[in-house]
């Protein structure tokens, strides 16, 4: 698996804010290397690499047979959300600031900008600690995260910032950072084809998991056929979300005593970053 340095599903522009300012960057891309950078990028496969260890890859999950989420499970994911409560609203607050959403000056802007990787490394490298911590794989936390937010509360996979935020690595120590700010609603429609092309992927595997399970386990005839025609739809749709404007009641039912905790924990602008840098390959 390459490293999180080596391809990043979506990357970070230290310095962005300062860059769109002297380059006049709007409708431009402006670059900035950054020295180092990349042994701090490092670090996080640790992060992945025990995860994945002990949970395989996000797409091994298997869904309750059932098709709904336990209450202590959703409790945990519940309680990790909580424990990044603090850097995700620091790395929204950057990302608005840097987006105009959160207003601020030309000084803001910069300070946004140089900190928007620590922030970014931050948030990532806390997220898969509190996974570990608190007994989560990043298969369970992505899908409670897409069926909860995408499939059920209705939110829209593309919310992000109005840029595009890429990285590619340079070698020697260096990665080379960028900042697109063409259109937000052109990027915007780009983070949703390829959240949902990452999505789909997973969650196919992952119902397959279930259908598997539900199988081998005797589900009810019912129950089965209705995985089935949900395996169906994925295939006759290839960025279908899973239960996307199907949503069973039984699942329903399961996440409706937790709507309140899980609006209230949802962050649009740091959303491209919990689903844009899922993994580290």
């Amino acid at each position: 698996m390459a490293g999180a340095a080596k391809k990043w599903a979506i990357g970070c522009g230290i310095g962005c804010g300062l860059m769109i300012i002297i380059a006049g960057g709007i409708g431009t891309c402006g670059y900035l290397g950054v020295k180092k950078i990349a042994d701090d990028a490092e670090g996080l496969d640790e992060g992945f690499e025990t995860l994945e260890e002990v949970y395989g890859e996000p797409g091994d999950f298997t869904p309750e047979m059932d098709g709904t989420i336990r209450s202590e499970r959703l409790e945990v994911f519940l309680d990790i959300r909580q424990d990044l409560a603090t850097p995700r609203e620091e790395l929204g607050d950057i990302l608005a600031t840097l987006d105009d959403e959160g207003g601020g000056n030309v000084i803001d802007k910069i300070k946004a900008g140089f900190g928007l990787v620590p922030g970014l490394f931050r948030f990532i490298d806390q997220r898969n600690q509190v996974l570990v911590e608190r007994g989560m794989g990043l298969g369970e936390y992505s899908h409670i995260y897409s069926v909860a937010y995408f499939a059920w509360l209705e939110k829209d996979p593309g919310d992000g910032p109005g840029f595009q935020l890429n990285g590619d690595d340079e070698g020697e120590g260096s990665v080379r950072w960028g900042v697109h700010t063409e259109s937000g609603g052109d990027e915007r429609e780009r983070r949703e084809e390829d959240i949902r092309r990452y999505l789909h992927r997973i969650q196919r595997r992952m119902l397959e998991n279930q259908i598997a399970a539900a199988e081998a386990g005797a589900l009810e005839e019912a129950r089965l056929d209705e995985l089935r025609a949900e395996a169906s739809r994925m295939d006759d749709r290839s960025r279908r979300l899973l239960w996307e404007n199907e949503l069973p009641e039984p699942l329903r039912e399961s996440l409706e005593p937790f709507r309140t905790r899980l609006e209230e924990s949802y962050s649009p602008q740091v959303n491209a970053v919990e689903m844009g840098l899922m993994e580290n390959n």
